[in-house]
C-alpha cells in the first residue's frame, strides 16, 4: 500500500514543470521529496521506516543508490518549513522603495568619499556650542553638521530616511545607507547574507560570466551576463572559494555607492583600498570611542536597521492569501508572526527563494540559470526552492489599478535573467 502511494505520488510530480515524474530513487535519496510524501500521502509512519530499513540492509551497492536512513531522518514529524516567498504586493513594494533610496543616494557618489574624510578632525561636524567648549572661545570653528552637509552638496542625500541633524547620528545613518546597498545586492542577485558581507571593495568585474542559452528552436532564453560581483562562498565546500553572481543595473549602482563610502571610512581608518578591505566597513570609527574601533565589517542586527523603512510594510489580508497559496502545507492564518497589521518580518534569506519563486513562475529565469545564480550544488535543492511556484500568477512588474493586474515594463530588470 505505501509504496503504491510513493509510486503514484512519483508520477504526479509531472504537473510540476520543475520537478517532473520522479523515480523511487529519487524519492528514497532525496530529504525534500520525502519529506513532501509524507506530508502529502501521510503513509503509516511504521510501514514506511520498515521499508527503509529493509532498503538500508540490502545496500548501496546492490541497489545502486544509498537510501535515507530513518534512524537519521525524522519520519514522524518532517518540518521543512522554508523561508516564505514575500507576497506580490509587499515584494514589488520593496522593489521600489529600494530603488526610490538608491535614486536618493546616488547623487551623493562622488562626494562621500571627501564628506567623510572631514571626520579625521574630531571636531569637524560638531556644534558650535560643544567645539567652543572644547576649543575654547576665540578658536577657528569648524561647520557644523548642516553646515558641512551644505558644503558638500549633501543635504538632499541625508533627509528623509537618512536625516542626519548632528554628527552624533552619522554612524547609524551611514549603518542605514549600508544596509539599504545590502538589501539591494539581496533582492537582485539572492546571494546569502554571509556572501553579500564577505565582498570585498573590489567586487565587481567587467566580464562575461555566462554565455547566451539558446533552446532547440534557436528562441534566447537567458541572455549572456557582462557584468557580476564576485564573492566568497564556502556552502559545501570545505575551502573558501571565489563565486562569481550576475549583477544587473540595480547592483551596480548600489554597488559603487557602497564602495564611495567605503572609500572614506578606510581613509579613517588607515586601511588600503584591496581584496582584503570589506565592502561594508563599519562606521563605528564615526563614533565617540573612535579609538577603540577596530577594522571590520558592518552589523546589521542593530536597532537603527531594525528600525528601517523597509522593515516597516505592513500585512495584508491578501498578503496572507498568497501566502497559504505559495506554500499550502503551512498554516500562516494562525501563525502571529503573519498577522494582519503587522510588520513583514523580513530576512535576507527571502529574497533568495522569492527570486527563485517569481523567476521561474515567471519564465524570465530557467532552471541552470536558478542553479548557477544561486550556487546550488544540486537541481533538486533548485527545485526545492521554487517548489509551489504553479501557484501564483506571474507578478514581476507594476500594478496597473485600472487593469487590476501586473504589468511588466520593457525596461523591467527581470529582462536581464
Amino acid at each position: 500500500m505505501v509504496l503504491r502511494m510513493a509510486m503514484k505520488f512519483c508520477y504526479e510530480q509531472k504537473q510540476k514543470r520543475l520537478v517532473g515524474v520522479l523515480s523511487l530513487e529519487q524519492l528514497f535519496t532525496v530529504p525534500v521529496y520525502l519529506a513532501a510524501f509524507i506530508r502529502e500521502q501521510k503513509p503509516v509512519g511504521k510501514v514506511l521506516t520498515g521499508i527503509l530499513r529493509a532498503l538500508v540492509s540490502v545496500g548501496g551497492n546492490r541497489l545502486g543508490y544509498a537510501v535515507l536512513n530513518p534512524s537519521a531522518f525524522d519520519l514522524k514529524a518532517p518540518d521543512f518549513k522554508q523561508h516564505p516567498v514575500i507576497p506580490t504586493r509587499i515584494y514589488l513594494s520593496l522593489i521600489n522603495v529600494t530603488g526610490d533610496l538608491i535614486d536618493q543616494l546616488h547623487p551623493g557618489l562622488n562626494r562621500f568619499e571627501s564628506f567623510i574624510e572631514c571626520f579625521a578632525n574630531e571636531h569637524y561636524g560638531r556644534t558650535r556650542i560643544r567645539q567652543k567648549k572644547d576649543l575654547g572661545y576665540n578658536a577657528s570653528f569648524h561647520p557644523d553638521m548642516p553646515q558641512a552637509l551644505k558644503d558638500h552638496d549633501l543635504s538632499a542625500v541625508f533627509s528623509g530616511e537618512f536625516a542626519c541633524a548632528h554628527k552624533r547620528h552619522l554612524q547609524t545613518v551611514l549603518l542605514k545607507m549600508q544596509y539599504t546597498l545590502a538589501t539591494v545586492v539581496h533582492l537582485y542577485t539572492g546571494m546569502r547574507d554571509q556572501e553579500v558581507m564577505r565582498m570585498s571593495y573590489i567586487c565587481l568585474s567587467d566580464k562575461i560570466a555566462q554565455e547566451a542559452v539558446l533552446d532547440d528552436e534557436g528562441i534566447l532564453r537567458d541572455k549572456s551576463q557582462s557584468v557580476n560581483i564576485l564573492s566568497t562562498t564556502t556552502k559545501f565546500s570545505g575551502y573558501k572559494k571565489e563565486s562569481t553572481w550576475f549583477a544587473p543595473d540595480e547592483v551596480v549602482k548600489a554597488i559603487e555607492i557602497a564602495k564611495a563610502i567605503c572609500r572614506g571610512l578606510a581613509k579613517l581608518y588607515k586601511v588600503e583600498l584591496d581584496d582584503r578591505c570589506p565592502l561594508f566597513l563599519n562606521p563605528s570609527i564615526l563614533s565617540f570611542t573612535r579609538g577603540k574601533a577596530e577594522v571590520g565589517v558592518t552589523s546589521f542586527s542593530l536597532r537603527s536597521t531594525q528600525e528601517s523603512t523597509l522593515r516597516l510594510i505592513l500585512i495584508k489580508d491578501e498578503d496572507v492569501k498568497e501566502l497559504c497559496q505559495s506554500d499550502p502545507s503551512r498554516d500562516f492564518h494562525n501563525d502571529p508572526e503573519f498577522a494582519v497589521g503587522q510588520p513583514w518580518p523580513l530576512t535576507t534569506h527571502q529574497f533568495r527563494r522569492s527570486l527563485a519563486f517569481y523567476g521561474s513562475s515567471s519564465g524570465f529565469l530557467s532552471l541552470p540559470t536558478l542553479r548557477t545564480q544561486f550556487k546550488h550544488m544540486t537541481i533538486q535543492m533548485a527545485r526545492y526552492y521554487a517548489n509551489n511556484y504553479e501557484n501564483l500568477r506571474t507578478i514581476f512588474g507594476y500594478y496597473d489599478e485600472s487593469r487590476n493586474e501586473f504589468l511588466l515594463p520593457r525596461n523591467h530588470f527581470a529582462f536581464e535573467y
